[in-house]
């Protein structure tokens, strides 16, 4: 079965997947695969998905330049390298309001060790 090049490109901007345009085009997708290796066929389906590509991106500018808030956010965090800037400050009991997580550790050791002494103690008073 003959494959038409322009259907591979069309297909391709509608943003069909491989194994769809083989069951469209009505061959297997080995077949498909294989012919998408030759280059015209590889520059005729890398063409439709270029052009469905600038089709969203037109459309998500479009939307943007019409006032979506949204679509200018994202738009701007992937376009413009803009992003949320979070200042995130640990407080803790500290001096000085620093986080002291050496005494946190101190503590936690101490605990442990109490448990172990504990179930060591309980195991000498049952027998165990």
């Amino acid at each position: 079965m003959q494959i038409d090049i322009d259907q591979i490109e069309k297909l391709a901007q509608l943003g069909a997947t491989q194994i769809e345009m083989a069951r469209f085009l009505g061959v297997a997708h080995s077949t498909l695969e294989y012919k998408l290796q030759q280059p015209e066929f590889r520059e005729a389906y890398d063409r439709g998905l270029g052009n469905l590509h600038m089709s969203l991106k037109r459309k998500q500018v479009e939307m943007a330049l019409a006032g979506d808030r949204t679509m200018l956010i994202w738009l701007g965090k992937n376009y413009l390298g803009q992003s949320d800037k979070l200042d995130t400050k640990l407080t803790g009991a500290g001096p000085n309001g620093e986080v002291q997580f050496e005494s946190a550790a101190n503590e936690l050791d101490a605990r442990i060790a109490r448990i172990i002494e504990r179930r060591g103690t309980e195991r000498s008073s049952t027998g165990n």
